[in-house]
C-alpha cells in the first residue's frame, strides 16, 4: 500500500474515517493502520487492507502561536 500517514482515510467496513497516525506490521499477521479522528477520545486500529484514502492530499502543518 502506499504512504498513508497524515493523509485522511476511512475503514470500508465500519466506515470509521480520520487521519492514519500510525502503521504497525507483524510478522504473522495484517499490517494494521491506526485512525485518529479530531476530539475522539482514543484512536482506533484496522487491518491495512480494509483502510481507503479519502483525499490525496495531507493535511497541513498547523502553525505554531509565535
Amino acid at each position: 500500500m502506499q504512504a498513508i500517514l497524515g493523509k485522511d482515510v476511512r475503514d470500508s467496513v465500519s466506515g470509521f474515517a480520520g487521519v492514519a497516525t500510525a502503521r504497525a506490521e507483524y510478522l504473522h499477521g495484517p499490517s494494521r493502520v491506526q485512525i485518529e479522528r479530531r476530539g475522539d477520545a482514543e484512536p482506533r486500529w484496522f487491518d491495512e487492507a480494509r483502510v481507503e484514502i479519502e483525499s490525496i492530499q495531507t493535511r497541513p502543518p498547523v502553525a505554531s502561536a509565535t
